[in-house]
């Protein structure tokens, strides 16, 4: 640093004072929209601007980098936070999807805090001694370059967003945005040009924090000049002071913090002469006739009271100040004069008063519609539902496009069939509908709904009232009773899966273990192969039990099949060529007979070759070996009719009804491979075909097992039936599957 570097440096800790005005500025005016985005926007600008100062005046390498590295994150951070001004500005806020542009950001913070490590950014950083402040020079690369141009499109998709809503904009607002687009062009042009151009000034190349000082002098101009941030709460604070309506403003701790002219104009001048500070100490003072205990509790109170030289009537009113998170921060009190009113009006607002007691106090929501449908009184209890200010919903017709209605069942309820519209509509009265909704934000309230036509006796309804009770917990408690039901069902199947999977892993992995053990142990090739065939097998066989199971957890899921035209005699041939390889145990004859001229079926081939091969499976596996399974395909009328028989030991009459159950087993020794899902498995399937699956058994003669599909359409007689016209009726095959 050169001794004549004073003066620049002022220039630059200027900049970041100008910064750091518009930051207080926005602090003090939060409660506008755009404010708190504009302050992180100028926040970061004087953050940058001082790290800045802090890299001019460094004189080691290392340290000026620090310093550097250090400005990212308020350029990128400051790019974000105008973002944010200007969707909000603009009220195109919820339509940016922040997730995704926040995400380069994220990316980008992290490779910068992670610099030390890889060394992306300054692995060639070099200090140029130079007059009046020594540069910190490093070429950019692409990470520079993506960095910059990220920053740059967050800043001009601000400015686009500002210059769309300058179009429509007119007046005050008019020119409050066009010098916010003047001051944010010129920071983002000048530093682009600087940055593609390498301009430098002072001998540095990063011109943004003169950029900033200039801009922010523009933007001040625009704020204290056109009010930016200000004009709202002047305008609200004018209107408060023209009404005629008294307006006494608390914290909580009841401290009298303002009041408007007419409530100083009501209040006396004794009682502003003693300067009470508190809210009872000055309504005592004002009237002795006041109960404030009941005013606290949001009674309405009416005070008779001499007041510009005749006696006058008021009406008080207490109400809380609540937060954005429904905290009470402190009172407003109006003082209304009802003088003119007269008596008569006077009954009618005490009865009034008592009647919004009532309805505020309760728990249900109320909502009074007039004959065109729209809501014309709303409690309390109907925000606290609805999650909708009572104020919005004043004047608003029901939307269906905004509220999706279900029935309990989960079916939309269709709008014909709200129950305001019955009374409405036809002067039906009805009485605990349970319905749902679904919010504009995406939230099931589960509801239940009186509503009564007004004047049911008219030749139409004048208005409707309804009376809405929130059984959403009631729901929730329902769905966790149902939940807990289905927990311990899951528990159940759960342990049956378990046992069962135990019992049927073993017996093979013991096999596979044995085999390999052997292996190790034999030296004679013959030995070896037998028993790595036997390891084999008996992993084929657990692959197919794992398969079967895989199958029916995404059957159960919701696995949508892919259905096209097959072939029937195809389809059997696939499954017949599933038992055509033979094993090493006794054999089980099986004839196959598919009739000729079948017409095709519509399927998914694969799914539907899984059931029908598990259903023989099942068979060849409950025959004795010399036994038969006979597997025969026909049509009988607009079904294809495929019918399994094997002449195995056939089923107990008592175990019928669990044959379709899940991981039942007729063998409780567990002496035949399986989980007892082939047939479970099968008869998903074939439902999900539109088809039906009967069984009928015989103890010692067998079993038989009736297929039935629907066919895609009526026999062809070309060539897309399953075989030749001139053929036999049937073509008849024996195969030897082995058991």
């Amino acid at each position: 640093m050169q001794p004549n570097s004073s003066p620049i440096l002022l220039i630059f800790i200027l900049a970041a004072v100008s910064s750091w005005s518009l930051v207080v500025h926005s602090e003090n005016h939060l409660q506008i929209r755009g404010a708190r985005s504009f302050l992180g926007v100028s926040l970061a600008q004087s953050v940058w601007t001082a790290l800045y100062v802090l890299e001019l005046i460094s004189r080691t390498p290392s340290e000026k980098i620090v310093w550097d590295t250090l400005q990212w994150f308020p350029a990128i951070l400051g790019a974000l936070a105008m973002l944010d001004f200007a969707a909000n500005l603009t009220g195109t806020c919820e339509r940016i999807t922040w997730k995704l542009t926040a995400l380069p950001s994220i990316a980008f913070i992290v490779m910068i805090a992670t610099e030390p490590l890889h060394g992306l950014l300054y692995s060639h950083a070099t200090v140029i001694t130079g007059a009046p402040f020594d540069q910190l020079f490093y070429p950019y690369r692409l990470v520079h370059w993506l960095m910059m141009g990220y920053t740059y499109f967050l800043l001009g998709f601000s400015i686009f967003l500002l210059a769309r809503r300058l179009i429509l904009a007119s007046g005050t607002l008019r020119s409050q945005i066009l010098w916010l687009i003047l001051a944010l062009s010129m920071m983002v042009g000048l530093n682009s040009l600087g940055a593609l151009f390498d301009v430098r000034l002072f001998n540095q190349r990063d011109i943004a924090p003169l950029t900033f000082g200039v801009g922010n002098a523009i933007m001040g101009w625009g704020l204290f000049r056109y009010r930016l941030f200000d004009l709202a709460p002047r305008a609200r604070r004018l209107a408060v002071e023209r009404m005629e309506v008294g307006f006494i403003v608390t914290d909580i701790d009841l401290n009298v913090i303002d009041m408007n002219r007419s409530a100083l104009d009501i209040t006396t001048s004794e009682c502003r002469n003693s300067d009470p500070t508190t809210l009872p100490s000055l309504l005592n003072c004002w009237s002795s006739q006041l109960d404030f205990a009941a005013l606290a509790s949001g009674s309405v109170q009416v005070v008779q009271r001499m007041h510009a030289g005749r006696m006058n009537i008021f009406e008080l009113h207490m109400a809380p100040v609540r937060s954005d998170n429904d905290q009470a921060d402190g009172y407003l009190v109006t003082l209304r004069d009802v003088t003119e009113s007269g008596r008569l009006e006077e009954s009618l607002r005490l009865s009034e008063a008592r009647y919004r007691s009532i309805f505020d106090a309760m728990s249900d929501s109320i909502l009074l519609y007039d004959a065109d449908g729209r809501i014309i009184a709303a409690n309390a209890a109907s925000e606290q539902i609805f999650g909708i200010p009572t104020s919005q919903m004043l004047g608003k017709r029901f939307s269906p496009s905004q509220w999706q209605a279900i029935n309990e069942d989960g079916a939309p309820l269709p709008p014909d069939d709200y129950p305001i519209v019955l009374a409405l509509r036809d002067g039906i009265a009805t009485h605990g509908v349970v319905m749902g909704l679904y919010t504009p934000d995406n939230r099931l309230i589960w509801l239940s709904i009186n509503a009564e036509p007004l004047v049911p006796d008219a030749s139409r309804p004048r208005g409707a009232i309804a009376a809405i009770r929130n059984i959403t917990e009631y729901k929730g408690m329902q769905r966790q009773s149902m939940a807990l039901r289905l927990e311990r069902e899951r528990s159940s199947l759960l342990a049956n899966f378990i046992r069962n999977a135990s019992h049927e892993f073993r017996t093979p992995l013991a096999t596979i273990n044995t085999s390999l053990y052997l292996l190790s142990r034999h030296t004679d090739e013959t030995r070896r192969r037998e028993h790595i065939a036997k390891a084999e097998r008996e992993v084929d066989r657990l692959s197919h039990l794992v398969d079967v199971q895989t199958r029916l957890a995404s059957l159960d899921s919701g696995l949508t099949l892919a259905f096209a035209e097959t072939r029937v005699g195809t389809l059997m041939d696939s499954v017949k060529a599933r038992f055509a390889r033979p094993t090493e145990q006794a054999t089980v004859i099986s004839r196959w007979n598919t009739a000729e001229g079948l017409p095709m079926i519509r399927c998914n081939a694969e799914h539907l070759a899984v059931a029908l091969q598990q259903i023989v499976d099942n068979a060849l596996r409950h025959t004795l070996p010399g036994g038969t399974v006979e597997i025969d395909v026909r049509s009988e009328g607009a079904d294809v009719l495929i019918t399994i028989s094997d002449t195995g030991n056939g089923i107990q009459p008592e175990d019928m009804s669990r044959i379709f159950e899940r991981f039942w087993r007729q063998d409780d020794a567990h002496s035949t491979p399986g989980f007892g899902l082939g047939l479970p498995l099968a008869k998903v399937i074939v439902n999900r075909h539109g088809g039906t699956i009967d069984v009928t058994s015989v103890v010692g003669t067998g079993t038989r097992v009736e297929i039935r599909l629907p066919f895609a359409g009526p026999p062809e007689t070309g060539g897309a039936t399953d075989g030749d016209a001139s053929s036999s009726e049937h073509r008849t095959s024996e195969v030897s599957a082995l058991q």
